[in-house]
């Protein structure tokens, strides 16, 4: 019985040993987890990152980002990434308005901070073109390596003029 105690009081010593040093080895690694993750936070990078969240970071010069409002939206998000080329058209309002392209070729975006929201990306002098017309725009996807965009005018009634002269 002695030899018996004797063992388990040995074995009971070497198990306490063994767990203490598990103890020590996970609470080092614990520290250096924490002082590792204090460093990461103080980096430029990390600061770079938060500020870069908006939108405004993307738009290169000359260029200007105009959030449109898009009919297609839920299919969109399911088929197009962060960035796209598209079309937009004037949706069909029944027989006296057709459906009709606005623009093609146009660099299309989600906002970063809102994913359900989208943004052109055009140049500053054809802005006006895109924002002349009403909302909401339908939106078809183009092959990203489409170069050109080109931008289609509003048609304008233009009535003859005649000149009645009386004699």
């Amino acid at each position: 019985m002695k030899k018996i105690l004797d063992f388990l009081l040995e074995k009971s010593q070497y198990f306490l040993t063994q767990k203490r040093i598990v103890v020590v080895f996970l609470f080092l690694g614990l520290i250096s987890f924490i002082l590792d993750s204090r460093n990461k936070k103080n980096t430029p990078e990390s600061q770079e990152s938060a500020t870069s969240e908006s939108a405004d970071t993307y738009i290169p010069q000359g260029m200007v980002l105009i959030p449109i409002e898009i009919q297609n939206k839920e299919s969109l998000s399911q088929i197009l990434g962060n960035y796209g080329v598209v079309d937009l058209y004037i949706p069909s309002f029944g027989e006296q308005i057709k459906s009709r392209k606005v623009a093609s070729g146009i660099k299309i975006m989600r906002a970063p901070l809102n994913p359900e929201v989208y943004a052109v990306l055009v140049k500053e002098e054809v802005a006006g073109l895109i924002t002349e017309f009403p909302g909401p725009f339908l939106v078809t996807i183009q092959n990203p390596k489409t170069q050109k965009s080109t931008f289609l005018r509003k048609k304008q009634n233009t009535v003859p003029t005649s000149i009645l002269t009386e004699i």
